[in-house]
């Protein structure tokens, strides 16, 4: 009889151990496990085992989703390295391409350049027409409120020697000289305002750090590159750079757009001849 009831609790041990059993059975079975030592053993183990395989379900489940999450984080990360990566592969591809056409224009001895810089109190204009080792150059300085000319100087080099004009703001001649010293007005050259770099550092610093737009500037298609650092070109809040020929056309060191630290640049190529050089000079 007893064997009997050792098989009947020990058939209902595993229900019992889950608490699936009703407070009758509950009450049978307890009382038997207090007065069997052998279906107490048994029910100790069983305890003991279905406490390991719920730790191992847990530690299961807990991997799973660790595994789960980690593949996410894992994902994202490819994903910010990619965009990375083709951000950086786009700067690079757009900086080569302005330096190389830059490059084309740098050293040209046949161009037209106009210049405008936006002082704190004046407006400075410098117009140049090149051709080879000849140029006829202007400069002006505007006062930014009154509107008068404060400066005004002429300069025509023919190869040899310099002729310089000073107007006052009336347009009379104040003084006129020559001399062989050339480039008393600052001459504006493709070679002198071009994007380039010193060393590598700086070129990887801007390749990392600048941001580069698609935009337009007196409707001229061009890039717009923010927080821009180069030799040639200074620091610089950010700078125009013209998509067909590489060179800037505006920079400022202010987001603001004040007017006291804005530079405007236009080049125009071969299009300066002796004719209109000797026009020039005769005026």
């Amino acid at each position: 009889m007893k064997t009997n009831e050792c098989n009947i609790v020990q058939d209902l041990l595993p229900s019992y151990a889950e608490k699936l059993t009703s407070e009758d059975t509950n009450e049978y079975i307890s009382k038997h496990l207090s007065e069997c030592p052998t279906c107490s053993k048994i029910y100790e183990d069983l305890c003991n085992s279905t406490s390991s395989i719920s730790d191992d379900k847990k530690f299961i489940n807990y991997s799973k989703k660790f595994k789960f999450r980690f593949s996410i984080l894992k994902w994202i990360i490819i994903i910010l390295i990619l965009i990375f990566l083709v951000t950086i592969i786009r700067k690079i591809v757009i900086i080569e391409d302005l330096n190389s056409k830059a490059l084309e224009f740098a050293n040209s001895s046949n161009y037209y350049s106009l210049y405008h810089q936006y002082n704190d109190d004046s407006l400075t204009i410098v117009e140049s027409y090149n051709l080879d080792n000849k140029y006829y150059r202007t400069l002006k300085s505007v006062d930014k409120i009154s509107g008068e000319i404060t400066e005004n100087i002429e300069e025509k080099y023919n190869g040899q020697t310099v002729e310089t004009t000073i107007f006052d703001k009336s347009g009379n001649v104040l003084k006129s000289y020559t001399t062989t010293n050339i480039n008393g007005i600052i001459p504006i050259e493709p070679k002198s305002y071009y994007l380039t770099f010193s060393t590598f550092a700086e070129r990887l610093k801007t390749y990392i750090f600048c941001d580069i737009q698609e935009t337009t500037f007196n409707g001229v298609e061009c890039y717009r590159f923010t927080d821009l650092y180069n030799s040639q070109l200074g620091y610089n809040d950010y700078v125009y750079i013209n998509k067909e020929t590489g060179l800037p056309m505006r920079d400022c060191e202010n987001s603001n757009d004040k007017y006291n630290s804005i530079r405007e640049f236009y080049f125009e190529f071969n299009t300066v001849d002796e004719k209109t050089l000797e026009e020039l000079f005769n005026k």
